[in-house]
């Protein structure tokens, strides 16, 4: 009967210590997602990136890097204006919109060429009058944070 007692009581023990392990690996795992995944206020300083230039109406790169920059350029558009550009952002797998860039400089980059690796320089700004702001692990865009570039170079 003793024994038996204290089968059962190192039972009762090993039941609890794992109920309390699996609670503690629960509450890790969502205080992980808790985490601000949104890059506002982070400056980039000589980031590596692949830039590439993508002809009017053709698809993006597959597989397209996590961390890169694509633009087409509308045909006949002479002048660099940001309205006759597609320029996707992308980093870390999200979509940002993004400005500062030197379109006549990257022209010239990617003049004979689909592609070039970058050093890119800038900051990541809020939008305060984006409203709902959505969660980055979906695949939507996360429009509420714009990057600002302050230089771009060839690496």
């Amino acid at each position: 009967m003793f024994n038996l007692k204290n089968m059962n009581m190192r039972q009762l023990k090993i039941n609890y210590v794992c109920f309390a392990l699996s609670v503690l690996c629960l509450l890790l795992m969502s205080c992980k997602d808790d985490e601000d995944p949104y890059p506002a206020g982070k400056e980039l300083v000589n980031y590596e990136m692949t830039l590439f230039r993508v002809e009017y109406g053709a698809p993006k790169p597959n597989p397209l890097p996590k961390d890169c920059i694509v633009y087409s350029e509308v045909p006949g558009n002479n002048e660099a204006c940001d309205n006759k550009f597609f320029i996707s952002f992308y980093y870390e797998g999200n979509l940002y919109p993004i400005g500062g860039l030197p379109i006549p400089e990257m022209r010239d980059w990617t003049m004979n060429k689909s592609s070039v690796q970058v050093l890119l320089g800038g900051k990541f700004y809020f939008y305060e009058d984006a409203g709902n702001i959505p969660h980055s692990r979906s695949k939507k865009d996360d429009y509420f944070v714009s990057f600002q570039v302050s230089s771009i170079i060839l690496k």
